[in-house]
């Protein structure tokens, strides 16, 4: 995330900072809020401790110039928050995840919000809701919560279950994201959703029998520069992109190859992962 400001009686001359979180570190090991110039110096922001969250995900800069994150772990509940920081450091827990009974509300947020043309936040967690295979959720800039969508609502969990990625809102005002599992198949989905929350799976992956294709989605979706709806390429990066098992899916023009991730490090490693889905699933 980066934010620039014109230099007074230099012309076109402008400073540009990036801003960022490293998921562990600080001074107290929960991760950071830093920023950092073109010339590589380096200010943390903001060390998270735990009761403010911890392992905090990527920035969104909203429309009021400050940056909304979600932490993976900490806040009240252990299960995660969802947070704003200033351009100079100062952070505000707007909401902490499994406040509602049950975790109704959702625990565990690993990907970033993105900001809809309503001004509002939206997301996702990859576990707890209703059915406990992960929620799509609104949030205000005040904080107020609101679960969109519980998946594993239908039989079989065939709308998916565990949206490990993102939302992308597209230029007809829906969002768009994937499931790493359920589906037709169990292999994930790729689903459309629109702002109240009426959910349309348009691909479970696994489809075709006997052949062997991608499944299991990770990331999500990005827009290409003609979707765009401020007319600016849009920002590509590792988080905005559908990692599979095997192969990376960026969008039905083009493909290319790499090899299978090895799994998100969220201080477990990929078989602890596991074993923690399959008891969900249980």
């Amino acid at each position: 995330m980066r934010g620039r400001r014109r230099t007074p009686g230099a012309g076109r001359v402008y400073r540009w900072s990036f801003y960022g979180t490293t998921f562990y570190g600080g001074a107290n090991g929960y991760g950071t809020v830093f920023k950092i110039s073109l010339s590589g110096a380096l200010a943390t922001l903001h060390s998270l401790d735990g009761t403010d969250g911890g392992q905090p995900n990527p920035l969104l800069q909203g429309a009021d110039g400050n940056f909304y994150g979600t932490t993976e772990h900490g806040g009240a509940n252990l299960y995660g928050t969802v947070f704003k920081v200033t351009p100079s450091g100062a952070l505000t827990t707007l909401y902490r995840f499994c406040s509602q009974r049950g975790c109704a509300d959702g625990e565990l947020p690993i990907t970033a919000l993105v900001q809809a043309t309503d001004r509002n936040f939206y997301g996702t967690t990859q576990l707890g809701g209703a059915n406990v295979y992960g929620t799509v959720f609104k949030i205000t800039p005040g904080g107020t919560l609101t679960t969109l969508y519980n998946f594993c609502s239908r039989s079989s969990c065939k709308d998916g279950s565990f949206p490990y990625s993102g939302l992308v809102q597209s230029t007809d005002g829906n969002f768009y994201g994937t499931t790493y599992e359920g589906g037709a198949q169990g292999g994930g989905t790729a689903f459309k959703i629109t702002p109240s929350g009426t959910l349309t799976t348009l691909y479970s992956f696994c489809s075709k029998v006997g052949v062997r294709t991608a499944k299991n989605p990770m990331r999500a979706w990005f827009r290409t520069p003609t979707e765009s709806s401020t007319g600016r390429p849009p920002e590509v990066g590792p988080a905005n992109m559908a990692q599979f098992s095997g192969c990376l899916w960026v969008s039905a023009r083009s493909w290319k190859r790499s090899r299978p991730s090895a799994g998100r490090s969220t201080g477990q490693d990929p078989g602890d992962q596991s074993e923690r889905r399959d008891q969900r699933h249980v």
